[in-house]
């Protein structure tokens, strides 16, 4: 086994008994749900809850054209043991997106006659991590807040807040609140810090006070705009870099696939084109990403090709093991000039090869690869053979483990055309269907699969002689096809990849460009691709190719190249920000 890179594991334990698939449909609605979770000051204690902060920012939200509902969970006098009780009532049956948490100031607190805090703040810490760590393992984003600083109140007219002031201890939680927030890897919006600058600025805090502890309407107004930008950004298209040039010995990257483990974890192939050794040459490169593709791996070179040119990566997870399958092609590599003189046949030095090699653990370690070239390319006549753009499909099976189906393309004679391979026992055998009939002469390239309901599979192709787009279908898991037929409602391009994914029974997801364009385009249907009357603009550059994946329940992600394969960026979006101005019939 080849061990790649480290291993980090969140304990995804549900402390409060609420399953995984509890939210694996998000809540349903178009709007994202942000669910605001503290203590009477979240609540908006002392003050109209229109002028609240939650409601302040659901107003601004909308009005920069987020669809978002601001649900406040706020309850005072509330604590961190406290927040855990009630956590599955007041929160969690809220389905939220994203749930901003700002705890702190009650567990802080010295009682009259006490001399220490009512929660210590190795318990407080204990506390928000547990909280923290069980929203990720459902796929909901947390924010973590400090809370604004205090002033003094007539409560606090005794020792120690006398001598040490009112934010003696409050400051040391709050401290801790910033670890967490950077340990976590999640946003944090830091208002005890922002207000403590504000006073140091000159600025009388007890403006934005209603009684040294509470915030004032100023005070709600304050909150909201420090919290708003970094809501926002959650709430918008993210994007993060994850192959450049910078990543040597590579010169150009090339034909992403990206998969979602069953931990969450990110797994991005890629194509690592060398152009100056004089061949045409490349490798199969790889990373992960722990934390929704905030940051990724070191670059890994996954299979090394040597002289060889290796391409077209295309990954499948076993539903029942979680085990991740990655195939890919090789072909001998050629000079400049030389051409691209590939042989027809499963044996010998100058044909095109079909490996995968397989994961059990999230991609720590991979098997050595294993070629299946017999089992998947026709013996004769086939000289090239290609597999995705898309990533391939698992049906599950009570029995076993289930059917691995997979796109692929072939040449022979001149033509193009396009195929699936399945396997039913986790990769020990294969086998290839017949040619999709129905296109003969067209030129076929870039099958994308993805699973309607049970066995029912769609293939999507480009015709590259008439410039449009050709379906099929197949009700049996992929061994026999329907003819290809023109569906004039899916959205296609003439000159790039594009490429179709089902985010969950509900929404079919496509990418690729318009004519005349080079902007990305993502489309959404809710009807099995009958209409698509939702569009976004979602890369403004020069488009290449992409594959998707999911990012938790309401959240997809996208792997997608850039310029002329300069470089390969991961975008991280909220499904509903791509139903907001749906197109007019």
């Amino acid at each position: 086994m080849r061990r790649i890179g480290k291993l980090w594991v969140y304990t995804l334990i549900g402390i409060w008994g609420v399953p995984f698939s509890t939210f694996s449909q998000g809540n349903g609605d178009q709007e994202m749900r942000v669910v605001l979770f503290g203590d009477s000051m979240t609540e908006g204690w002392g003050v109209d809850s229109t002028r609240s902060f939650g409601s302040l920012l659901e107003t601004e939200l909308k009005q920069t054209g987020i669809p978002v509902a601001v649900l406040n969970a706020g309850k005072g006098p509330d604590r961190s043991d406290m927040a855990i009780a009630r956590m599955q009532q007041d929160v969690i049956v809220k389905q939220p997106d994203v749930v901003l948490i700002m705890y702190g100031a009650y567990d802080a607190m010295v009682d009259s006659g006490k001399t220490k805090a009512r929660i210590p703040l190795n318990v407080y810490t204990k506390q928000i991590t547990q909280i923290i760590s069980f929203l990720k393992g459902i796929n909901v984003t947390p924010i973590l807040m400090t809370a604004p600083s205090m002033g003094m109140t007539p409560a606090m007219d005794r020792e120690p807040y006398k001598s040490a002031g009112p934010n003696f201890l409050l400051t040391h939680y709050m401290e801790a609140c910033r670890k967490l927030a950077k340990e976590s890897r999640i946003p944090l919006v830091d208002h005890f810090s922002t207000w403590e600058k504000l006073a140091e600025e000159g600025k009388d805090l007890s403006a934005l006070r209603l009684d040294g502890f509470h915030p004032n309407v100023a005070g709600h107004k304050q909150m909201a705009e420090s919290i708003f930008p970094v809501l926002k950004e959650e709430l918008s298209p993210k994007f993060m870099e994850v192959y450049s040039k910078e990543d040597v010995p590579y010169d150009q990257y090339k034909s992403p696939a990206i998969l979602t483990s069953r931990s969450g974890f990110l797994l991005a192939f890629a194509e690592g084109i060398r152009n100056q050794t004089g061949i045409n040459s490349s490798d199969i490169v790889f990373k992960r990403s722990f934390n929704k593709g905030e940051s990724w791996t070191e670059l890994d070179t996954l299979v090394s090709g040597g002289l060889s040119f290796l391409s077209d990566p295309v990954a499948a997870q076993e539903e029942s093991s979680g085990k991740i399958y990655l195939l890919y092609q090789s072909r001998p590599g050629f000079s400049e000039g030389e051409g691209d003189a590939l042989e027809a046949g499963v044996k010998g030095d100058l044909i095109a090869k079909v490996f995968y090699l397989m994961t059990e653990d999230e991609g720590r370690n991979w098997s050595e690869p294993v070629e299946i070239t017999k089992d998947v390319k026709r013996p004769k006549e086939v000289t090239h053979i290609s597999g995705g753009p898309s990533n391939g499909v698992f049906i599950s099976d009570e029995k076993g483990p289930g059917r691995m189906v997979l796109p692929f393309c072939q040449k022979a004679n001149g033509q193009w055309q396009v195929f699936t391979v399945y396997s039913d026992n986790s990769g020990k055998s294969w086998k290839y269907s017949d040619l999709i009939a129905g296109a003969e002469q067209q030129q076929l390239s870039e099958p994308t699969l993805i699973q309607q309901t049970g066995d029912t599979l769609l293939l999507s192709v480009r015709s590259n002689k008439e410039k449009k787009r050709l379906l099929a279908t197949t009700e049996n898991g992929g061994k026999t096809w329907t003819p290809f037929s023109e569906d004039p409602n899916y959205p296609t391009s003439s000159t790039k990849p594009t490429s179709l994914f089902k985010f969950n029974p509900y929404y079919t997801l496509y990418v690729g460009i318009e004519e005349g364009k080079d902007e990305g385009i993502m489309k959404l249907s809710k009807d099995q691709g009958k209409s698509w009357k939702y569009r976004q603009v979602f890369y403004s550059g020069k488009f290449g190719e992409g594959s998707f994946t999911t990012s938790g329940p309401t959240q997809a992600g996208i792997l997608f190249s850039y310029g002329e394969n300069e470089g390969i960026n991961y975008a991280r979006f909220p499904i509903k920000w791509l139903l907001v101005n749906p197109i007019e019939d």
